[in-house]
């Protein structure tokens, strides 16, 4: 049995085990009703097609992975805890430490690793900057690529001398192109692996809020975790643009996309 409302995306119940059943993809948005239960989903969260979904007790992993598994999305919600708005970030911020390292030399572009759903509509690219800000800066910018390093997103560049960083605070920055040409969004083609680039060119680069200390060797490994890559000490590139190789580092920084 399946039904659809006022054109929004339909619940296909599925015949699983009590309380579960099988989703059709699609983006929901607040409460959908499913078989018999109300689940809270937040705006924007989207289901893969074929996702499973059991109800249970909020906090109660234990069919998670089994044979009547959580949909994606409501295992991302209840293992993590992102920030209102955000659809994807390199680590949970409960893993946070403080600020550590600079975001590598001066207009060396640093990379991390970010997991992204297929139909993700993002408009936004952020990372948060720790206890120093840039001084003196000429660029500023931020980009996406897939996990061959190709571009597929960027922002505008930041030319002033702060970089518009406040400390401690999360600097989101709007995307601008994309491969087509001038777009205020990106649309995910694919769910799988992509890296968001960060790139400061200042006589004090700013530092990122990273996760604790990990290492470069286990983070080396494909896909790299954590990295730089080129320097390019100017504005964005044009494109097409695929980033030079990634030498892994031993810390992650906090970015996300939104």
């Amino acid at each position: 049995m399946s039904r659809a409302t006022h054109g929004k995306p339909f619940i296909t119940r599925g015949s699983g085990s009590s309380g579960g059943g099988s989703l059709s993809g699609g983006t929901y948005t607040g409460a959908q009703d499913f078989s018999g239960a109300t689940v809270t989903l937040p705006s924007g969260i989207v289901i893969p097609s074929g996702a499973v979904l059991t109800t249970q007790a909020a906090g109660d992993n234990s069919t998670k992975g089994a044979s009547t598994a959580y949909a994606d999305a409501i295992g991302d919600i209840r293992d993590a805890t992102p920030l209102p708005g955000v659809l994807a970030e390199t680590f949970d911020r409960r893993g946070g430490a403080a600020s550590g390292a600079s975001a590598g030399a001066t207009g060396v572009c640093v990379a991390q690793l970010i997991y992204l759903r297929k139909g993700m509509v993002i408009s936004n690219l952020s990372t948060m900057v720790g206890v120093t800000v840039a001084a003196t800066s000429t660029h500023f910018w931020q980009a996406l690529t897939d996990v061959n390093r190709v571009m597929v997103a960027c922002t505008a560049d930041d030319t002033t001398s702060g970089a518009g960083m406040v400390a401690n605070t999360l600097r989101t920055q709007a995307i601008a192109t994309i491969a087509s040409g001038a777009s205020a969004t990106y649309t995910v083609p694919a769910s799988g692996w992509y890296y968001h680039f960060v790139n400061n060119t200042a006589t004090t680069v700013f530092t990122p809020i990273n996760a604790n200390t990990g290492s470069a060797a286990l983070y080396g490994l494909a896909p790299i975790v954590a990295g730089t890559s080129e320097t390019i000490s100017t504005g964005p590139p044009s494109f097409a643009k695929t980033f030079g190789a990634i030498t892994a580092v031993a810390k992650i920084m906090y970015c996300a996309v939104s």
